[in-house]
């Protein structure tokens, strides 16, 4: 049936602001221009459906240089060491590549030390 939120908390971070794009100037030359992009993690606190159900679902988006989705990935990630260790490394990676992401969790997000520095707990 999906994940049930009957309790959500939501924190937002600003993780790395930059994204370049091409501009046209007068001489009709190509140059990069750096823009502003927020690059988001949302942490949604979820109650828990099943105890053999995931510690974590998470949503990576890509964004085009005109703000567009280009890709949606869904991952869920076991509750064992090796889900743990997945889930906060690839949420850096995420992070660090300008994806947004969205996690959510029957878990407080002080559970995850990685994760916690990026979030304005």
């Amino acid at each position: 049936m999906g994940l049930l939120w009957l309790r959500w908390k939501l924190s937002e971070a600003l993780v790395r602001p930059f994204r370049s794009s091409l501009q046209k100037t007068p001489q009709t030359e190509l140059t990069a221009k750096k823009t502003v992009r927020t690059v988001r993690l949302y942490f949604y606190e979820t109650e828990e459906v099943a105890a053999d159900g995931p510690m974590a679902v998470v949503r990576y988006t890509s964004y085009s240089a005109l703000e567009e989705v280009l890709a949606v990935r869904q991952l869920s990630y076991l509750d064992d060491e090796e889900g743990f260790e997945s889930l906060e490394r690839d949420v850096a990676e995420a992070l660090n590549s300008s994806l947004d992401v969205l996690i959510y969790s029957d878990r407080e997000p002080t559970a995850f030390p990685v994760i916690k520095d990026y979030l304005e707990v």
